[in-house]
């Protein structure tokens, strides 16, 4: 007798409760986002990057086409799509409002700028750095290099040779994080930033490297090695 085999894979299962957790988690950032704090702002927003990024990551993984992550640092907009090459096709075939290439990507999309379905940078938050001359500004882009002081802290110096300009800072100069089905990606890293006044801002990064490792570090005064305390790269969970 032929067996009827339903039900779910390992895998599958595995991937379903990545996306749950990973939603779950831009949920509960959305919710914070509503708080009183300049600080919680950009934090809110640069958790939801993050987790667009891990989610776009998982979705891209065993797909026919590559996932674009793109950014429009005029509008502080950022947003995804898939097909054959890295130019969005504004195609939308059945009429729904919704680009052909965005269609299926299930990722949380709530914003639409130009036609273009996205996730928009919340109030006073924006790509690239701070113009304040506080010694809260982040001035380094980060590095290679990430070490881990005696407090247990992970933590990066950055590169005072790259400075943020535009906010987005990815490999070749590419204007876009590539996604692939085997799970690589376009490595770099994005800057958002709120100035809240003249003496005070608040700076985070998302790092991405090339096997798709998203990370989230916040400009903070860190101890290094030999014990000084500086503002650095603080790496954020």
């Amino acid at each position: 007798m032929a067996r009827n085999n339903v039900g779910v894979t390992l895998v599958e299962l595995v991937v379903v409760l990545a996306i749950i957790a990973i939603l779950a988690g831009l949920g509960i950032v959305a919710v914070s986002e509503l708080g009183l704090t300049s600080s919680s702002r950009v934090k809110a927003d640069a958790s939801n990057l993050q987790q667009f990024l891990n989610l776009a990551r998982i979705r891209a993984i065993g797909s026919e086409y590559p996932i674009y992550v793109a950014f429009d640092t005029t509008n502080k907009f950022y947003y995804a799509f898939t097909g054959t090459d890295t130019t969005l096709d504004t195609t939308d075939a059945n009429g729904d409002g919704i680009y052909n290439e965005q269609e299926n990507l299930n990722l949380p999309i709530p914003d639409t700028v130009g036609g273009i379905r996205g996730v928009k940078l919340g109030r006073d938050v924006n790509f690239g750095t701070s113009s304040s001359t506080s010694d809260s500004v982040a001035t380094k882009r980060l590095s290679e290099t990430i070490n881990r002081n005696s407090e247990g802290i992970y933590w990066q110096a950055g590169s005072s040779s790259d400075s943020i300009s535009s906010g987005i800072h990815l490999s070749g100069g590419a204007t876009r994080i590539t996604l692939t089905r085997s799970g690589t990606a376009t490595s770099g890293s994005i800057y958002l930033y709120l100035k809240k006044d003249e003496d005070t801002s608040y700076h985070y990064a998302i790092s991405i490297n090339s096997r798709g490792k998203v990370n989230l570090y916040f400009w903070d005064k860190v101890r290094g090695d030999n014990g000084s305390i500086a503002y650095r790269w603080k790496m954020v969970g």
